[in-house]
């Protein structure tokens, strides 16, 4: 999971982090890097690199996504060791609590970029805003996997609109996910 949450915001990252000269344009490279340089026990990187996908997709957050998955797949069950293992609850309701405009890019960016948000955008557009004081916001209940795949779809969105030099959108995205980020560091153990 800490290997997705690397790779979605990869293209933020500086330079320097990875040393001189270091200039990383794939996911697949990105995965590479840190599994090598953060990963000291050759048991457990192999064992990484194992469950790995295959083939990661050249989108940042497809391969996140696909990274997810495959951690969700070799997780252990609740009745085997990993029920004593300390993590988020992933069916934990929380509530996000966003200016319109930042839902109205989440809903713009889910529907064109991420189908696999389908469920989450329905919910999103049939919750109803709240306007304080001309102020029209929106509070969405959602699970913390929910959350997290909202995160994800603010980190994609961030990274096309500072591609394409679009100012206004890369704060809304920037602030959706700066907001995001504290609901669910809040409700983390």
């Amino acid at each position: 999971m800490r290997l997705a949450g690397a790779i979605d915001g990869w293209p933020f990252r500086q330079d320097d982090d990875l040393g001189p000269g270091a200039r990383v344009t794939t996911p697949t490279t990105a995965v590479a890097i840190l599994v090598h340089r953060d990963i000291a026990n050759a048991t457990v990187r192999r064992a990484v690199v194992a469950a790995l996908p295959r083939v990661l997709s050249e989108d940042w957050t497809e391969a996140a996504h696909q990274i997810r998955a495959a951690a969700e797949r070799i997780r252990p069950s609740s009745s085997g060791l990993g029920r004593d293992v300390p993590g988020p609850d992933r069916d934990r309701v929380i509530a996000i609590a966003l200016p319109e405009p930042v839902w109205e890019l989440a809903t713009d960016y889910i529907e064109t970029n991420a189908p696999y948000a389908r469920m989450l955008l329905a919910r999103i557009r049939r919750t109803s805003r709240s306007s304080e004081l001309g102020n029209a916001r929106r509070t969405v209940r959602c699970t913390t996997q929910e959350g997290q795949m909202l995160l994800s779809v603010f980190t994609a969105a961030a990274n096309a609109y500072a591609q394409r030099g679009n100012d206004h959108r890369l704060r809304l995205a920037g602030d959706g996910c700066r907001q995001i980020t504290e609901v669910l560091r809040q409700c983390s153990p």
